[in-house]
């Protein structure tokens, strides 16, 4: 179906018993597509410096406007002009974050250690929250900027608040990191 994407012409829109898609008739490549949930996504269509066609997710018809998703389709088809790959970007950005991510304390503990212990050890789940509570302050640190001084300065600070289980939470973060 092809007509001017406004929010009038949205409102009117019903799902049907398949997706559909509205294209719009005024920009290139800029739809709408509905499902059969009543759910409606708008996306911007291209075709890659290969020839082949792509789709990207602009966002949902609830959060956006149609001018709003308009003006993204716009800036876009812009890029797509000029050369970019904007859903092979979006995709490299995404890997790239998840191994910042998995590169963190905390994503070693989602990724790796976390799925071993709760499998491998019957304390598992517990020192897997033993941890996250005690060394909160180095989840977000990259793995390899957390070394013996820093656990030696965090054992050190413990030892003047008189908190005597420093070892075993020490342990836990030890057994993290030599077991998986």
């Amino acid at each position: 179906m092809r007509a001017k994407l406004s929010a009038r012409s949205i409102q009117i829109l019903r799902p049907g018993d398949k997706p559909f898609e509205v294209v719009d008739a005024d920009l290139k490549g800029f739809l709408l597509r509905v499902q059969p949930s009543g759910a409606m996504a708008y996306y911007f269509s291209y075709r890659n410096e290969h020839g082949r066609r792509k789709r990207y997710r602009i966002g949902n018809s609830d959060s956006l406007s149609p001018a709003q998703a308009r003006d993204r389709a716009i800036l876009l088809s812009a890029r797509v002009v000029a050369g970019e790959d904007v859903q092979k970007k979006k995709k490299r950005e995404r890997q790239v974050a998840k191994l910042a991510m998995s590169q963190t304390l905390e994503g070693f503990l989602i990724h790796n250690y976390e799925p071993w212990a709760t499998s491998q050890r019957k304390s598992g789940p517990a020192t897997v929250k033993r941890i996250r509570s005690n060394f909160d302050h180095l989840m977000h640190r990259p793995l390899n900027d957390i070394n013996l001084w820093v656990i030696e300065k965090w054992r050190s600070e413990q030892l003047v608040c008189r908190h005597h289980l420093w070892n075993r939470y020490s342990s836990g973060l030890r057994e993290c990191f030599c077991s998986s």
